[in-house]
Protein backbone atom coordinates (compact mmCIF):
# COMPACT_ATOMS: atom_id res chain seq x y z
CA UNK A 1 0.00 0.00 0.00
CA UNK A 2 1.51 3.42 -0.69
CA UNK A 3 1.17 6.14 1.85
CA UNK A 4 0.88 9.45 0.80
CA UNK A 5 3.69 11.60 2.16
CA UNK A 6 3.10 15.23 3.47
CA UNK A 7 6.10 17.88 4.02
CA UNK A 8 6.14 16.74 7.21
CA UNK A 9 6.90 13.01 7.12
CA UNK A 10 8.82 14.02 4.06
CA UNK A 11 10.87 16.16 6.40
CA UNK A 12 10.71 13.72 9.08
CA UNK A 13 12.31 10.66 6.84
CA UNK A 14 15.46 13.25 6.09
CA UNK A 15 16.45 12.76 9.32
CA UNK A 16 17.93 9.03 8.74
CA UNK A 17 21.90 9.60 8.76
CA UNK A 18 21.23 13.19 10.74
CA UNK A 19 23.50 13.76 13.96
CA UNK A 20 20.65 15.33 16.43
CA UNK A 21 22.13 18.32 18.27
CA UNK A 22 25.05 16.58 18.18
CA UNK A 23 24.43 13.78 20.21
CA UNK A 24 22.40 11.30 18.36
CA UNK A 25 23.13 9.68 14.89
CA UNK A 26 19.80 8.53 13.52
CA UNK A 27 20.03 5.27 11.88
CA UNK A 28 16.83 4.03 10.74
CA UNK A 29 13.24 4.68 10.45
CA UNK A 30 11.72 1.33 12.78
CA UNK A 31 8.04 1.96 12.84
CA UNK A 32 5.03 4.61 11.60
CA UNK A 33 2.19 5.02 13.47
CA UNK A 34 -0.43 7.72 13.66
CA UNK A 35 1.02 9.28 16.07
CA UNK A 36 4.81 8.95 16.28
CA UNK A 37 7.22 7.86 14.26
CA UNK A 38 10.15 5.84 16.03
CA UNK A 39 13.67 6.03 15.04
CA UNK A 40 16.92 3.84 15.94
CA UNK A 41 19.51 5.86 17.17
CA UNK A 42 23.16 5.65 18.65
CA UNK A 43 25.23 8.38 19.96
CA UNK A 44 28.43 9.31 17.37
CA UNK A 45 30.80 7.03 19.12
CA UNK A 46 31.43 3.47 18.83
CA UNK A 47 30.41 0.99 20.78
CA UNK A 48 27.80 3.03 22.87
CA UNK A 49 24.38 1.56 23.83
CA UNK A 50 21.51 2.59 21.05
CA UNK A 51 18.23 4.47 21.92
CA UNK A 52 15.13 4.70 20.44
CA UNK A 53 13.66 8.46 19.15
CA UNK A 54 9.99 9.05 19.50
CA UNK A 55 9.26 11.91 17.49
CA UNK A 56 5.44 13.13 17.16
CA UNK A 57 5.10 14.32 13.84
CA UNK A 58 1.40 14.86 13.90
CA UNK A 59 -0.27 17.89 14.57
CA UNK A 60 -1.24 17.31 17.83
CA UNK A 61 2.23 17.31 18.93
CA UNK A 62 2.47 21.39 17.72
CA UNK A 63 0.05 22.20 20.04
CA UNK A 64 0.44 24.87 22.43
CA UNK A 65 1.42 23.18 25.90
CA UNK A 66 1.89 19.96 24.31
CA UNK A 67 5.42 19.27 24.77
CA UNK A 68 5.46 21.17 27.95
CA UNK A 69 3.42 18.81 29.32
CA UNK A 70 4.93 16.02 27.78
CA UNK A 71 8.28 17.35 29.30
CA UNK A 72 6.57 17.65 32.56
CA UNK A 73 6.18 13.69 32.23
CA UNK A 74 9.42 13.27 31.49
CA UNK A 75 10.97 14.91 34.18
CA UNK A 76 9.10 12.95 36.69
CA UNK A 77 10.09 10.08 35.08
CA UNK A 78 14.18 10.80 34.69
CA UNK A 79 15.62 8.52 37.26
CA UNK A 80 12.99 6.28 37.96
CA UNK A 81 14.35 2.82 38.00
CA UNK A 82 11.60 0.43 37.38
CA UNK A 83 12.26 -3.22 35.01
CA UNK A 84 8.34 -2.96 34.11
CA UNK A 85 8.95 0.93 32.50
CA UNK A 86 11.05 1.72 29.42
CA UNK A 87 13.83 3.94 30.67
CA UNK A 88 13.18 8.06 29.74
CA UNK A 89 16.34 9.84 29.09
CA UNK A 90 15.16 13.28 27.91
CA UNK A 91 13.02 15.62 25.63
CA UNK A 92 13.83 18.31 22.73
CA UNK A 93 12.21 19.53 20.02
CA UNK A 94 13.58 19.57 16.09
CA UNK A 95 14.05 22.00 14.43
CA UNK A 96 10.27 22.94 13.22
CA UNK A 97 9.19 22.83 16.98
CA UNK A 98 8.25 18.75 16.63
CA UNK A 99 8.55 17.06 19.96
CA UNK A 100 10.68 13.99 20.30
CA UNK A 101 11.91 11.89 23.35
CA UNK A 102 14.39 9.61 23.64
CA UNK A 103 14.08 6.38 25.50
CA UNK A 104 15.91 2.99 25.83
CA UNK A 105 15.85 0.68 22.79
CA UNK A 106 13.71 -2.39 23.33
CA UNK A 107 13.50 -4.40 20.01
CA UNK A 108 10.80 -6.82 21.54
CA UNK A 109 7.62 -8.39 20.15
CA UNK A 110 4.53 -6.69 21.10
CA UNK A 111 1.95 -8.48 24.20
CA UNK A 112 -0.67 -7.75 20.93
CA UNK A 113 2.20 -9.80 18.53
CA UNK A 114 2.38 -12.46 20.48
CA UNK A 115 -1.41 -12.91 20.91
CA UNK A 116 -1.76 -13.13 17.80
CA UNK A 117 0.79 -15.68 16.65
CA UNK A 118 -0.18 -17.76 19.37
CA UNK A 119 -3.78 -18.01 18.46
CA UNK A 120 -5.09 -18.93 21.91
CA UNK A 121 -5.59 -17.41 25.33
CA UNK A 122 -2.97 -17.47 27.62
CA UNK A 123 -3.30 -19.81 30.46
CA UNK A 124 -3.68 -18.70 34.10
CA UNK A 125 -0.19 -20.02 34.63
CA UNK A 126 1.51 -17.95 31.92
CA UNK A 127 -0.96 -15.00 32.79
CA UNK A 128 -0.21 -14.55 36.35
CA UNK A 129 3.49 -13.18 36.30
CA UNK A 130 2.77 -11.26 32.95
CA UNK A 131 -0.35 -9.26 35.35
CA UNK A 132 2.50 -8.73 37.87
CA UNK A 133 4.54 -7.32 36.11
CA UNK A 134 2.20 -4.58 34.39
CA UNK A 135 0.79 -4.14 37.82
CA UNK A 136 4.20 -3.22 39.13
CA UNK A 137 4.55 -0.59 36.10
CA UNK A 138 1.50 1.17 36.83
CA UNK A 139 2.46 1.08 40.49
CA UNK A 140 5.42 3.09 39.53
CA UNK A 141 3.65 5.28 37.47
CA UNK A 142 1.40 6.22 39.72
CA UNK A 143 3.91 6.76 42.46
CA UNK A 144 5.67 9.53 40.44
CA UNK A 145 1.92 11.49 39.62
CA UNK A 146 1.77 9.64 36.01
CA UNK A 147 -1.01 8.03 34.27
CA UNK A 148 -0.24 5.76 31.34
CA UNK A 149 -3.49 6.79 29.56
CA UNK A 150 -3.23 4.12 26.57
CA UNK A 151 -2.49 0.92 28.43
CA UNK A 152 -3.18 -1.53 25.70
CA UNK A 153 -1.47 -4.80 24.44
CA UNK A 154 0.21 -2.87 21.46
CA UNK A 155 1.85 -0.94 24.23
CA UNK A 156 3.58 -3.75 26.64
CA UNK A 157 6.68 -5.53 25.24
CA UNK A 158 7.52 -9.31 25.98
CA UNK A 159 11.68 -9.53 26.64
CA UNK A 160 11.07 -13.34 27.13
CA UNK A 161 7.41 -14.03 25.72
CA UNK A 162 4.70 -14.72 27.81
CA UNK A 163 6.95 -13.24 30.62
CA UNK A 164 9.22 -9.77 31.18
CA UNK A 165 6.74 -7.34 30.28
CA UNK A 166 7.91 -3.48 29.76
CA UNK A 167 5.73 -0.92 29.42
CA UNK A 168 6.07 1.73 26.70
CA UNK A 169 4.05 4.95 25.30
CA UNK A 170 2.90 6.17 28.82
CA UNK A 171 2.26 9.92 29.37
CA UNK A 172 1.66 10.43 25.58
CA UNK A 173 -2.10 10.40 25.69
CA UNK A 174 -1.86 13.25 28.60
CA UNK A 175 -0.02 15.06 27.04
CA UNK A 176 -1.39 15.07 23.13
CA UNK A 177 -5.00 14.08 24.31
CA UNK A 178 -7.11 11.45 22.45
CA UNK A 179 -5.29 9.65 19.08
CA UNK A 180 -6.39 10.03 16.08
CA UNK A 181 -8.78 7.97 14.51
CA UNK A 182 -8.52 5.22 17.06
CA UNK A 183 -9.51 1.91 15.57
CA UNK A 184 -11.58 -0.60 17.42
CA UNK A 185 -8.55 -3.20 18.29
CA UNK A 186 -6.67 -0.08 19.76
CA UNK A 187 -7.34 2.82 22.17
CA UNK A 188 -10.86 3.13 21.90
CA UNK A 189 -11.30 -0.45 22.61
CA UNK A 190 -9.57 -0.41 25.96
CA UNK A 191 -10.74 2.94 27.28
CA UNK A 192 -12.64 3.69 30.52
CA UNK A 193 -16.46 5.63 29.72
CA UNK A 194 -15.52 8.20 31.81
CA UNK A 195 -12.44 8.74 29.06
CA UNK A 196 -15.09 8.63 25.70
CA UNK A 197 -15.65 12.05 26.90
CA UNK A 198 -12.40 13.01 26.32
CA UNK A 199 -12.11 13.55 29.96
CA UNK A 200 -8.40 13.46 31.47
CA UNK A 201 -6.82 9.80 32.06
CA UNK A 202 -6.69 9.09 35.83
CA UNK A 203 -5.64 6.16 37.54
CA UNK A 204 -8.91 4.60 37.55
CA UNK A 205 -8.59 4.77 33.88
CA UNK A 206 -5.70 2.90 33.78
CA UNK A 207 -6.98 0.32 35.67
CA UNK A 208 -10.14 -0.46 33.61
CA UNK A 209 -7.93 -0.78 30.81
CA UNK A 210 -5.85 -3.30 32.59
CA UNK A 211 -9.12 -5.28 33.15
CA UNK A 212 -9.71 -5.26 29.06
CA UNK A 213 -6.67 -6.11 28.82
CA UNK A 214 -6.79 -8.88 31.46
CA UNK A 215 -9.74 -9.99 29.77
CA UNK A 216 -8.29 -10.28 26.44
CA UNK A 217 -5.10 -12.78 27.64
CA UNK A 218 -7.45 -14.81 29.35
CA UNK A 219 -10.44 -15.03 26.74
CA UNK A 220 -8.81 -14.31 23.59
CA UNK A 221 -10.86 -11.93 22.70
CA UNK A 222 -11.66 -8.37 23.57
CA UNK A 223 -14.47 -7.87 26.25
CA UNK A 224 -17.00 -5.38 24.10
CA UNK A 225 -17.04 -5.72 20.40
CA UNK A 226 -19.73 -4.67 18.19
CA UNK A 227 -21.21 -7.16 15.61
CA UNK A 228 -20.65 -7.03 11.84
CA UNK A 229 -23.63 -5.41 11.07
CA UNK A 230 -25.71 -2.85 13.13
CA UNK A 231 -29.26 -3.46 14.48
CA UNK A 232 -32.18 -1.81 13.53
CA UNK A 233 -32.19 1.93 15.23
CA UNK A 234 -28.45 1.63 15.84
CA UNK A 235 -25.44 3.77 14.06
CA UNK A 236 -23.52 2.17 10.62
CA UNK A 237 -20.15 3.59 12.49
CA UNK A 238 -18.56 0.85 14.50
CA UNK A 239 -17.03 3.08 16.83
CA UNK A 240 -20.05 4.38 17.99
CA UNK A 241 -21.43 1.08 18.68
CA UNK A 242 -18.36 0.17 20.39
CA UNK A 243 -19.21 3.43 22.46
CA UNK A 244 -22.01 2.68 23.53
CA UNK A 245 -21.14 -0.72 24.80
CA UNK A 246 -18.35 0.48 27.02
CA UNK A 247 -20.81 3.06 28.26
CA UNK A 248 -23.99 0.66 29.09
CA UNK A 249 -23.04 -2.86 28.74
CA UNK A 250 -21.87 -4.85 31.79
CA UNK A 251 -18.70 -6.85 31.90
CA UNK A 252 -19.23 -10.39 30.05
CA UNK A 253 -18.37 -12.94 32.64
CA UNK A 254 -15.28 -14.95 32.31
CA UNK A 255 -15.62 -18.56 32.60
CA UNK A 256 -12.66 -20.93 33.01
CA UNK A 257 -12.05 -23.54 34.59
CA UNK A 258 -8.11 -22.83 35.24
CA UNK A 259 -8.61 -18.90 36.22
CA UNK A 260 -9.22 -18.61 39.88
CA UNK A 261 -12.99 -17.45 40.48
CA UNK A 262 -12.25 -14.39 42.28
CA UNK A 263 -10.01 -13.18 39.90
CA UNK A 264 -12.88 -13.49 37.40
CA UNK A 265 -14.67 -11.36 39.84
CA UNK A 266 -11.70 -9.11 40.17
CA UNK A 267 -11.64 -8.42 36.53
CA UNK A 268 -15.39 -7.93 36.06
CA UNK A 269 -14.91 -5.52 39.36
CA UNK A 270 -11.48 -3.36 37.18
CA UNK A 271 -14.17 -2.90 34.14
CA UNK A 272 -16.97 -1.36 36.19
CA UNK A 273 -18.69 1.68 34.94
CA UNK A 274 -18.46 3.90 37.59
CA UNK A 275 -14.96 4.69 38.53
CA UNK A 276 -15.76 4.66 42.63
CA UNK A 277 -16.44 0.87 42.06
CA UNK A 278 -13.13 -0.56 40.81
CA UNK A 279 -10.46 -0.91 42.94
CA UNK A 280 -9.07 2.01 44.49
CA UNK A 281 -4.84 1.37 44.05
CA UNK A 282 -2.74 -0.73 41.93
CA UNK A 283 -1.54 -2.53 44.69
CA UNK A 284 -4.85 -4.09 45.59
CA UNK A 285 -4.86 -5.42 42.12
CA UNK A 286 -1.64 -6.96 43.06
CA UNK A 287 -2.77 -8.33 46.17
CA UNK A 288 -5.26 -10.08 44.48
CA UNK A 289 -3.12 -11.71 41.82
CA UNK A 290 -0.83 -13.07 44.36
CA UNK A 291 -2.75 -14.53 46.58
CA UNK A 292 -7.03 -14.56 44.92
CA UNK A 293 -8.18 -16.39 47.59
CA UNK A 294 -6.73 -14.30 50.61
CA UNK A 295 -7.97 -11.24 48.88
CA UNK A 296 -11.18 -12.00 48.51
CA UNK A 297 -11.55 -13.52 52.17
CA UNK A 298 -10.15 -10.05 52.87
CA UNK A 299 -10.79 -7.46 51.03
CA UNK A 300 -12.52 -8.82 48.36
CA UNK A 301 -15.71 -9.06 51.51
CA UNK A 302 -16.02 -5.47 51.13
CA UNK A 303 -17.94 -4.98 48.10
CA UNK A 304 -18.49 -1.87 46.29
CA UNK A 305 -22.21 -0.30 47.75
CA UNK A 306 -25.02 -0.80 45.31
CA UNK A 307 -27.54 1.64 44.03
CA UNK A 308 -30.07 0.91 47.06
CA UNK A 309 -26.84 1.57 49.29
CA UNK A 310 -26.08 4.76 47.59
CA UNK A 311 -29.58 6.39 47.10
CA UNK A 312 -30.11 5.72 51.32
CA UNK A 313 -26.48 7.26 51.80
CA UNK A 314 -27.46 10.29 49.89
CA UNK A 315 -30.83 10.82 51.33
CA UNK A 316 -29.60 10.80 54.93
CA UNK A 317 -27.09 12.91 53.55
CA UNK A 318 -29.76 14.93 52.08
CA UNK A 319 -32.34 15.14 55.37
CA UNK A 320 -28.96 16.43 57.19
CA UNK A 321 -28.58 19.19 55.05
CA UNK A 322 -31.66 20.24 55.11
CA UNK A 323 -31.76 19.96 58.84
CA UNK A 324 -28.73 22.55 58.71
CA UNK A 325 -29.98 24.74 56.53
CA UNK A 326 -33.29 25.06 57.94
CA UNK A 327 -31.65 25.73 61.65
CA UNK A 328 -29.25 28.38 59.70
CA UNK A 329 -32.33 29.58 57.89
CA UNK A 330 -33.96 30.28 61.30
CA UNK A 331 -31.10 31.81 62.93
CA UNK A 332 -31.09 34.28 59.69
CA UNK A 333 -34.90 35.09 60.94
CA UNK A 334 -33.75 35.50 64.24
CA UNK A 335 -31.10 38.35 63.34
CA UNK A 336 -33.20 39.85 60.35
CA UNK A 337 -36.26 40.34 63.41
CA UNK A 338 -33.46 41.90 65.38
CA UNK A 339 -32.36 44.21 62.86
CA UNK A 340 -36.01 44.99 62.39
CA UNK A 341 -35.98 46.30 65.73
CA UNK A 342 -33.11 47.81 65.90
CA UNK A 343 -34.46 49.67 62.72
CA UNK A 344 -37.56 50.57 64.20
CA UNK A 345 -35.00 52.51 67.54
CA UNK A 346 -33.72 53.93 64.68
CA UNK A 347 -36.58 55.41 63.47
CA UNK A 348 -37.63 56.48 66.65
CA UNK A 349 -34.65 58.08 66.88
CA UNK A 350 -34.45 59.88 64.25
CA UNK A 351 -38.18 60.96 65.15
CA UNK A 352 -36.69 62.33 68.38
CA UNK A 353 -34.17 63.97 66.12
CA UNK A 354 -36.34 65.97 63.89
CA UNK A 355 -38.72 66.69 66.58
CA UNK A 356 -35.38 68.77 68.28
CA UNK A 357 -34.34 70.00 64.63
CA UNK A 358 -37.79 71.65 64.80
CA UNK A 359 -37.27 73.24 67.91
CA UNK A 360 -33.84 74.66 66.97
CA UNK A 361 -35.87 75.85 63.72
CA UNK A 362 -37.75 77.78 65.78
CA UNK A 363 -35.00 79.35 68.00
CA UNK A 364 -33.13 80.43 64.76
CA UNK A 365 -35.74 83.43 63.83
CA UNK A 366 -35.88 84.11 60.22
CA UNK A 367 -35.05 87.28 59.33
CA UNK A 368 -37.75 87.39 55.89
CA UNK A 369 -41.18 86.74 56.64
CA UNK A 370 -43.13 84.34 53.66
CA UNK A 371 -40.02 82.70 52.69
CA UNK A 372 -39.65 78.57 53.90
CA UNK A 373 -38.04 78.78 57.21
CA UNK A 374 -35.03 75.87 55.67
CA UNK A 375 -34.42 78.92 52.93
CA UNK A 376 -33.91 81.88 55.90
CA UNK A 377 -31.50 83.59 56.52
CA UNK A 378 -31.17 83.66 60.59
CA UNK A 379 -31.01 86.59 62.78
CA UNK A 380 -28.11 88.32 63.98
CA UNK A 381 -27.12 86.26 67.32
CA UNK A 382 -28.67 83.19 65.57
CA UNK A 383 -26.85 80.44 63.84
CA UNK A 384 -27.61 77.80 61.43
CA UNK A 385 -27.70 75.27 64.07
CA UNK A 386 -31.44 74.87 64.24
CA UNK A 387 -31.54 73.96 60.61
CA UNK A 388 -28.54 71.72 60.60
CA UNK A 389 -30.52 70.28 63.08
CA UNK A 390 -33.66 70.04 61.37
CA UNK A 391 -32.29 68.90 58.24
CA UNK A 392 -30.59 66.33 59.82
CA UNK A 393 -33.28 64.88 61.93
CA UNK A 394 -35.32 64.30 58.63
CA UNK A 395 -33.11 62.49 56.75
CA UNK A 396 -31.97 60.42 59.82
CA UNK A 397 -35.90 59.76 60.39
CA UNK A 398 -36.38 58.76 56.44
CA UNK A 399 -33.15 56.59 56.68
CA UNK A 400 -34.01 54.87 60.05
CA UNK A 401 -37.98 53.99 58.70
CA UNK A 402 -36.90 52.57 54.77
CA UNK A 403 -34.76 50.49 56.80
CA UNK A 404 -37.21 48.93 59.46
CA UNK A 405 -39.53 48.62 56.33
CA UNK A 406 -36.81 46.48 54.61
CA UNK A 407 -36.71 44.49 58.10
CA UNK A 408 -40.31 43.76 58.13
CA UNK A 409 -40.18 42.64 55.50
CA UNK A 410 -37.62 40.38 55.49
CA UNK A 411 -39.09 38.95 58.36
CA UNK A 412 -42.25 38.43 57.23
CA UNK A 413 -41.15 37.01 53.82
CA UNK A 414 -38.64 34.34 56.13
CA UNK A 415 -41.85 33.36 58.23
CA UNK A 416 -44.30 32.99 55.34
CA UNK A 417 -41.59 30.68 52.90
CA UNK A 418 -40.99 29.11 56.35
CA UNK A 419 -44.38 27.83 56.85
CA UNK A 420 -44.76 26.95 52.99
CA UNK A 421 -47.27 29.92 52.31
CA UNK A 422 -45.67 31.06 49.07
CA UNK A 423 -48.60 33.47 48.01
CA UNK A 424 -48.92 34.45 51.37
CA UNK A 425 -45.30 35.92 51.01
CA UNK A 426 -45.76 37.19 47.47
CA UNK A 427 -49.38 39.46 48.90
CA UNK A 428 -47.25 40.79 52.21
CA UNK A 429 -44.23 41.58 49.71
CA UNK A 430 -47.35 43.77 47.95
CA UNK A 431 -48.47 45.48 51.13
CA UNK A 432 -44.88 46.18 53.04
CA UNK A 433 -43.52 47.41 49.95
Amino acid sequence: MTIKKTKVEHDLHELVGQVLHERFRVVQLSFVSPRQWLYEVEPPSVGKTRRALKVFGHSAGREPGSYYRLKTTCDRLKGLECPQLEAVYESGVLHDLTPYVVTEWEPHATLYEHLRLLRRPLSWAEAQPLFMDICLGLQALHARGVTHGDLRAQHVLLRDPPRGALLIDFGVSAAFGAPPAPGLDKSLAYWAPERLTFAAATPSTDLYSLGVLMYLCLAGRLPFAPAERPAPGESADPALRLTALHASAPPPALLRPDVPPPVSRLIARLMSKESFRRPARVAQVLSALRDPDAYEATEGQEAPPSEAQGEAQGGAAGAQGAAQGGAAGAQGGAARAQGGAAGAQGGAAGAQGGAAGAQGGAAGAPAWEGLPSLLATPAPGAGWGGIAEQAAGRAAGRAAGRAAGRARLAVAAWLALTLGAIPLALSLARVLS
